[in-house]
């Protein structure tokens, strides 16, 4: 594909090890969200409420929370994941992309616990 762009007159600059380690990052990101997505699908008894719910959240909550509170937004699980990637979106203050990866790991930890605990409760 590099000497597809190069033909078309197109400069590539990623190197191969910063596409790697971007690779991993999304693939772990990936495992994280899919984790808390688990945990609150368990919660939540009703898959529409969930859903509409953790699109409400994403979309709308955690800016409210940033809008707010910038110091506490950038411990919530959107600007942990955007941290890990190093992606700043626009004036937001974001933690380490190590300590990112760990409070979003905590998240999801939170929630398959939460999510867990609570499906207990109801299965029979």
């Amino acid at each position: 594909m590099r000497s597809w762009l190069a033909a078309d007159g197109v400069a590539v600059t990623v190197a191969p090890g910063s596409l790697a380690l971007l690779l991993v990052k999304v693939a772990a990101l990936g495992v994280l969200w899919s984790s808390i997505g688990l945990g609150v699908g368990m919660f939540v008894s009703h898959q529409v409420a969930a859903i509409v719910g953790s699109f409400v959240w994403l979309l709308v909550g955690e800016n409210l929370v940033e809008v707010i509170s910038a110091g506490v937004a950038k411990f919530l699980p959107v600007h942990a994941g955007t941290a890990v990637l190093g992606i700043s979106s626009g004036d937001a203050t974001l933690v380490a992309p190590l300590v990112g990866a760990v409070l979003l790991a905590g998240w999801a930890a939170l929630s398959l616990g939460a999510g867990t605990r609570a499906f207990a409760r109801r299965d029979i």
